[in-house]
């Protein structure tokens, strides 16, 4: 398992469709964001998922309202 270290950036970690459904199996405290449009996240998205629109005028706004004590 990897560290994350409170207040530094955690690394990226890539991985396709079943590596994150163990991921999140895994971890279930993780918080998904889905930056997609709300019309895309509409049609389908990972249960608990958080959608946050990055087209959005207000994307960097809803950022900054994120709980940091969550992980996302």
């Amino acid at each position: 398992p990897e560290k994350v270290v409170k207040g530094k950036p955690a690394a990226v970690k890539h991985v396709d469709a079943a590596g994150a459904a163990k991921l999140l199996a895994r971890t279930p405290e993780v918080v998904v964001i889905d930056v997609r449009t709300p019309e895309e996240y509409a049609e389908g998205h990972l249960k608990g998922a958080k959608n946050l629109d990055f087209n959005s005028p207000e994307f960097r706004e809803q950022l900054a309202k994120l709980d940091r004590d969550r992980t996302y």
